[in-house]
């Protein structure tokens, strides 16, 4: 019992280093943890998120693992694997990880938006699309994935179909500066579509 407190106490102080920059003590902190023996193994996901942000992603993967064998739920660790893996352009193994979250929890939009992400950068849109669409209907206060369905959809030439999502993502977010960006490269899309009509 009394190390798992502990476990859980330097989890709490690794989470408040990370969020003041401080990398490397917020490691020391989660290693302490996990040395602890902490229940919480959000711990040595931590380690992975770090490892992976600092360019050591196979280092990464072994601490997602871990954190797996010993809680096979924990969301962030199947998110994480399928960023190490998709650092690495393996796109297969990628979207097995972040499928493999989405069967504990199909309604997660980070993970439905980064599987869309490997879609898309392995040939298949519509895929992608699906999954952008699906992370924007389940968190649509997230500007982020209303940007990137409307790139899918303007990618997939379907440009009255973009505009029209784009006009309601920016009624509720009007200075999102992404957005309006996608809008613009929309106008563009559709100058060079009559262009072509007219050559």
């Amino acid at each position: 019992k009394h190390s798992a407190q502990l476990g859980r106490v330097h989890t709490s102080l690794g989470q408040a280093l990370e969020a003041t920059g401080k990398q490397r003590a917020a490691w020391k902190a989660y290693k302490a943890a996990v040395l602890a023996g902490t229940p919480d193994f959000t711990a040595r996901a931590a380690m992975g998120d770090l490892e992976r942000k600092s360019g050591r992603v196979l280092e990464a993967i072994n601490h997602y693992k871990a954190a797996l064998k010993a809680s096979p739920a924990l969301l962030i660790a199947y998110n994480g694997l399928g960023l190490s893996y998709h650092r690495l352009e393996r796109w297969k193994l990628a979207r097995e990880w972040y499928k493999k979250g989405l069967e504990h929890q199909p309604n997660d939009p980070e993970i439905n938006n980064n599987l869309g992400s490997t879609y898309f950068l392995s040939g298949r849109p519509q895929k992608a699309h699906q999954r952008f669409k699906k992370a924007r209907e389940v968190a649509p206060h997230e500007p982020l994935y209303w940007r990137n369905e409307a790139m899918m959809l303007k990618h997939l030439e379907r440009l009255d179909a973009c505009e029209s999502l784009l006009k309601e993502a920016l009624m509720r977010h009007p200075s999102d500066p992404g957005l309006r960006g996608v809008l613009k490269s929309l106008a563009e899309a559709r100058q060079i579509k009559r262009f072509l009509r007219k050559d």
